[in-house]
């Protein structure tokens, strides 16, 4: 994809400049499922990640020495799994995410009906993605 296509579908997933950062950076070293604490810690103390996330970078503290995280389920392989979307009206027709008024959680916007259900407990559809 082509820069104009990314920004493209980057909007489309309200996921512009304006409530996130995002860089590209390359590991070149074995990654072993058991060493992810170590990964996260030399990732966030890296002065490359530093330099390609300013804004998040000055959050941390000056040496992250210990990180907190959960291990996302990967046993999805089927795109089916994202119909749900479309049918509790959290998406329309063409994939665009629908929009929410602003609201924070815990420091999180919450700007459109998928972070909401995602991440809001009283929202109608915090139970449809266990």
């Amino acid at each position: 994809m082509n820069k104009k296509e990314n920004l493209e579908l980057m909007t489309k997933w309200g996921l512009t400049d304006k409530v996130m950062d995002m860089a590209k950076l390359r590991f070149n070293q074995g990654f072993n499922i058991f060493n992810t604490e170590k990964f996260l810690k030399d990732l966030f103390n890296s002065p490359e990640f530093r330099g390609a996330m300013p804004n998040f970078a000055t959050k941390l503290p000056t040496t992250v020495d210990s990180v907190q995280y959960d291990k996302l389920s990967t046993e999805v392989v089927n795109m089916g799994f994202f119909d749900i979307l479309g049918e509790k009206n959290i998406v329309t027709e063409s994939g665009y995410i629908k929009k929410e008024p602003d609201e924070y959680l815990d420091g999180m916007q919450l700007c459109d009906r998928l972070r909401y259900a995602l991440a809001f407990e009283e929202s109608e559809h915090y139970e449809s993605f266990d």
